[in-house]
């Protein structure tokens, strides 16, 4: 006889069921840990990386910037930068409303705050502390701290007179051809007395103005004698000039007080044997500060004692001495007056080679602090970035 199978139809018990659950939590307690701990760990990457990028781009955009434009108006930065004095552990705004000017730039060597609240940056938001210090020189006691370091000039305004010699010469044989028959008489440089004069000029009434930079050569020869055959005892006189020009415009009004151009003239610096100085006046009318770098193209030997006597009117002045190093010439130069009006001068020094050198006034030390927002600039930062920034 054949037994049918027994059939069970009781369910899971509660402890079967209590297993289950049991075996299902280890297993599923550690994959949704591990989806938690990824999805955060991915939220702060992607905040570390904007925290990242938006520290390299404030350092960018202070780097590209002048300090002095910056320190001026902390918006130059950002359109909600405004500036912060720290008291004890606490930022607290600067002064009064709208609290974008910054304390006086005497006081350097110093230390500033700019803050950001809620800098946003990708899909992140910081608040963003930036600090510039300005640190003392240990050998000078004073801001400045680092040697001159030489500026490439762009040549704004070119000016060739390298040839004006040769012209004049070859006017006064053509003028006075009449009185020179005989080929022993010869007419030179020698017999000429050249005169230089450098006037500047602007035109339009905003920025960027246009300025023009006209020189004049002019040659006279008096009473020089001829001595053709039949013509002993005949003298004649000369007169003769020689011009060039140069206009640019500028991109804008330097707002440091560096010079607003560079206008470079070549010309024979010494166009005869017996020279032993010659005067070189500049006429500046534009109120602004131009470089002039005075090139000789002469490659002859200096004459003996020779310098020239340069004077630049008008300069801007920092109380009693020129703002700007503005006159530089590759041959002797015996003096150099800068003037500031008609009244006020000062004796000055010309550089001996046709490099500009300015001195690095201060060297910013840049600290970008990046916060989570609502922080106040306080706790632990998010990031922290440090930077230099050089103003000359």
């Amino acid at each position: 006889m054949k037994k049918s199978a027994f059939k069970d139809n009781r369910g899971l018990t509660l402890v079967e069921l209590m297993v289950g659950v049991t075996i299902l939590a280890i297993i599923v307690v550690p994959l949704l840990h591990t989806f938690v701990v990824g999805a955060a760990t991915q939220a702060r990457s992607r905040s570390y990386g904007d925290a990242t990028n938006a520290a390299q781009n404030l350092i960018e955009q202070i780097q590209a910037s002048d300090p002095d434009t910056i320190l001026n108006n902390a918006t130059m930065v950002d359109a909600g930068a405004r500036f912060y004095t720290l008291s004890g552990m606490d930022y607290t705004l600067y002064g009064t409303a709208p609290y974008t000017k910054s304390p006086t730039l005497s006081s350097l060597p110093k230390t500033y705050h700019i803050g950001i609240p809620n800098y946003t940056y990708g899909s992140s938001s910081f608040d963003a502390l930036i600090t510039l210090s300005v640190p003392n020189d240990s050998t000078a006691n004073n801001p400045a701290n680092s040697s001159p370091v030489a500026i490439g000039n762009q040549m704004d305004a070119l000016l060739n007179m390298s040839q004006a010699d040769a012209n004049a010469v070859n006017e006064l044989k053509y003028q006075c051809s009449d009185l020179v028959e005989h080929p022993n008489t010869e007419l030179t440089a020698g017999q000429l007395t050249r005169s230089i004069a450098i006037e500047v000029s602007r035109s339009g009434t905003a920025s960027p103005y246009t300025y023009t930079i006209n020189v004049l050569f002019n040659y006279i020869a008096i009473n020089v004698p001829c001595t053709a055959p039949g013509k002993t005892g005949t003298f004649f006189n000369f007169s003769h000039t020689e011009k060039s020009s140069a206009s640019c415009a500028s991109v804008a009004d330097s707002t440091d007080g560096s010079p607003i151009l560079s206008a470079f003239l070549f010309f024979d610096g010494y166009y005869r044997s017996d020279m032993t100085n010659e005067t070189i006046p500049i006429n500046n009318t534009t109120g602004a500060d131009i470089n002039f770098f005075l090139v000789n193209t002469n490659k002859g030997p200096v004459p003996l004692n020779y310098g020239a006597q340069i004077t630049y009117k008008n300069q801007i002045f920092n109380g009693n001495e020129p703002l700007n190093k503005l006159v530089f010439a590759n041959f002797p130069v015996s003096s150099y007056t800068a003037w500031k009006d008609h009244l006020t001068s000062a004796s000055s020094s010309v550089s001996g080679y046709l490099v500009e050198e300015k001195a690095l006034s201060r060297k910013f030390n840049v600290v970008i602090n990046l916060y989570d927002t609502g922080s106040n600039f306080t706790g632990t930062p998010i990031l922290t970035i440090d930077s230099t920034k050089l103003n000359y």
